[in-house]
């Protein structure tokens, strides 16, 4: 978020506490490099039952899904920003999903909040696929 708020306001100080500090959520996806694997997840003793890979990446979501719109929500890098068509917060993902013509989104990087969306969208996931969201059907 530090990143975001440097780049939304360069005239700005923004103080990051914790040199090393980062984001799992924007750990998640990358846009054309292997992202950095978490062995461990702080404060939680269950780890997830799955971890996508390290190899999985935007531009390879974007290759299978061509001229689909990505939707990518606000924890995400600038990077995945740039490379996305609009931003959403869990507040306003719904609503951001219904104002594109599109039928099929892509949405990144929290399949949680995907799936959530999905249910209050009427759209439904590609088969193997938690964030592309169609309307068909």
């Amino acid at each position: 978020m530090a990143e975001s708020a440097s780049i939304l306001c360069p005239d700005k100080m923004v103080l990051l506490t914790e040199a090393d500090a980062g984001c799992p959520m924007a750990d998640m996806i990358h846009v054309d490099s292997p992202r950095w694997e978490r062995k461990d997840f702080p404060g939680f003793h269950n780890p997830p039952s799955y971890v996508y890979p390290k190899e999985f990446t935007l531009r390879a979501i974007k290759e299978r899904y061509p001229k689909t719109p990505v939707v990518a929500y606000v924890n995400t890098t600038a990077h995945v920003k740039a490379e996305s068509d609009i931003c959403c917060t869990s507040a306003n993902i719904v609503q951001v999903i219904e104002s594109l013509p599109d039928e099929t989104v892509i949405s990144v990087p929290d399949r949680n909040l995907s799936a959530w969306a999905q249910r209050n969208t009427k759209r439904r996931s590609f088969p193997g696929m938690a964030f592309a969201m169609s309307m068909s059907g």
